[in-house]
């Protein structure tokens, strides 16, 4: 399974938990399981497969930065399009052109 995004944190155990209990790993075995995983992680494209597809986005938020507002599918792939802040707070059909690890670019339809 290739998942869309990934979390990779080190444990630190909860006080009065099971986990407290563990045995903690070297810092060395720690740090190499973390980047094993960050390898893998950037080693496969996460959206591809939505290029040329058309999909209902819902828009939630402005990048001023990149003048891109931003929303996401139903399952929850982030999609920019150029900015219209007409879009916030309500959904459109969008043709998703191209990807990146993190989002997905598109044409409102």
């Amino acid at each position: 399974y290739r998942f869309p995004m990934l979390n990779i944190s080190q444990f630190y155990p909860r006080p009065n938990t099971p986990a407290a209990k563990l045995k903690r790993l070297d810092g060395q075995t720690v740090k190499a399981r973390s980047s094993e995983m960050t390898q893998l992680f950037e080693s496969y494209s996460t959206w591809d497969h939505l290029v040329g597809t058309t999909k209902k986005v819902w828009f939630s938020e402005t990048d001023e930065k990149r003048s891109q507002t931003v929303g996401h599918t139903k399952s929850y792939a982030k999609v920019v399009v150029q900015r219209d802040d007409g879009l916030l707070g309500r959904s459109a059909m969008v043709h998703l052109t191209s990807a990146t690890k993190w989002h997905v670019l598109g044409q409102v339809l």
